[in-house]
């Protein structure tokens, strides 16, 4: 029997392929859930372990793990981009002003994992 991984991944055109069956892994299935943001996927999982795989942010996985959250990340990044171009500022400069974040947990994404996929099943 092949093993099936609840997975939450965001559907746009460059994971397309994996989400429709074109391309699947070997040793076991996706079985997708959409979940609307993102982000949405990315609470769930750090709160409950939802999720056997999900994208994450990697700043959302750092205070996860500080925070002994017991969860895997993986190097695959489903969608890399520099968001920082998105900052904009009334005065059109941030020198020599006091700026902050309201969260760290939408930035940059990477795939982790709860514990369901180890090496010799990858």
């Amino acid at each position: 029997m092949v093993m099936k991984l609840h997975t939450a991944l965001q559907t746009l055109g460059h994971t397309q392929a994996l989400k429709d069956g074109s391309i699947k892994p070997q040793t076991f299935e996706f079985e997708f859930e959409e979940v609307p943001q993102i982000i949405q996927a990315f609470r769930r999982m750090v709160r409950g372990l939802e999720f056997d795989i999900s994208e994450m942010a990697i700043t959302t996985y750092l205070c996860a793990k500080a925070n002994g959250k017991k969860f895997t990340a993986i190097p695959v990044f489903p969608f890399r981009a520099f968001h920082h171009g998105a900052i904009v500022t009334n005065s059109g400069t941030i020198n020599g002003t006091v700026n902050g974040v309201m969260s760290f947990g939408g930035t940059s994404l990477s795939l982790t994992n709860s514990g369901s996929i180890t090496a010799a099943n990858a």
